[in-house]
């Protein structure tokens, strides 16, 4: 019985964790990586974001840097940050 509550404990802490990670990497300021699909090319694509907190705490991204771009700054549409 004592094993079944540690299991029990355990599986707790580790769904806490997780949780945490997930709804603290979809927040706040910075940069990240993401995979998002190109919707001007209609493929798989890894995209650097820049996130940046405005005045009245809405949050504002835009791409800095696209594999499938070799153009810098990125001078598509950035439709892809509606998947974000």
């Amino acid at each position: 019985m004592d094993t079944l509550y540690f299991v029990l404990g355990l599986a707790l802490v580790i769904m806490v964790w997780v949780t945490f990670i997930l709804v603290a990497r979809h927040r706040g300021a910075g940069c990240s990586n993401r995979r998002v699909r190109c919707p001007e090319k209609d493929l798989p694509a890894s995209i650097g974001v820049l996130s940046q907190k405005t005045g009245a705490g809405a949050i504002t991204r835009r791409v800095l840097a696209c594999l499938l771009s070799a153009e810098i700054p990125v001078t598509c549409d950035q439709g892809c940050l509606t998947q974000l």
